[in-house]
């Protein structure tokens, strides 16, 4: 198992499509290539205010909203790289993530306004136009697309945790809730008693933890 707290907040603005949650991913990525972080070796020593990526047989991103409720937001996803702590080292199937490639990946993802575009041909040209800007040789620019459809492929595995007083009703909208899936189509919340901090949030999610239960 590894715990990896950052030092620094994760930037938490409301996730609407697979670009917010990318730009999530690259902003973690600088983080462990700088390698700004601490281990944390249980549970109870995890700074509950900080963003965490933990690993197990999943692998998880743990992050706290900014927020002036006294009452937490929190939110989790699927963290799609590995990364190897002693040689500090990020990578994807046997591709290694460095600060450069990392950049060039942040360039091309930072040039869309707003949404991906509408087709691979488009993102391609994307890739190809950083790759020259960057002075990328041919191979790099294979090495670009092939991360960038990673990121768009994988299984994000989103869930948020939120207090709402703003939108509270009743049952149809609970107090305290659970957020499954981040777009309109595919949304449904789970309604919940009382609040969950980050550890108890994480432990719903944690398979190798006994599961929480649902009571009618």
């Amino acid at each position: 198992m590894k715990l990896i707290s950052f030092t620094r907040n994760i930037d938490s603005n409301p996730i609407r499509n697979r670009l917010d949650i990318i730009k999530i991913i690259l902003q973690t990525n600088d983080y462990l290539i700088d390698r700004q972080y601490s281990l944390v070796q249980c549970n109870e020593r995890i700074d509950k205010n900080c963003p965490f990526l933990y690993v197990e047989k999943m692998s998880r991103l743990f992050i706290p909203e900014n927020s002036d409720d006294q009452v937490q937001k929190l939110y989790s996803i699927v963290f799609p790289f590995s990364y190897n702590v002693e040689q500090n080292e990020l990578s994807t199937t046997q591709i290694a993530i460095n600060n450069s490639l990392n950049s060039c990946l942040k360039s091309i993802v930072y040039s869309f306004d707003k949404a991906l575009p509408d087709s691979m041909n488009k993102i391609q040209d994307f890739c190809l136009e950083a790759c020259v800007d960057n002075d990328f040789p041919d191979v790099l620019y294979e090495i670009v697309v092939t991360i960038l459809t990673r990121l768009l492929t994988f299984d994000v595995g989103y869930i948020r945790y939120d207090y709402d007083e703003e939108h509270y009703n009743g049952r149809i909208h609970p107090l305290h809730h659970l957020d499954i899936n981040y777009t309109n189509q595919s949304t449904y919340k789970i309604g919940l008693n009382q609040s969950l901090d980050i550890l108890e949030f994480k432990s719903i999610i944690d398979n190798q933890k006994e599961c929480w239960f649902l009571h009618k």
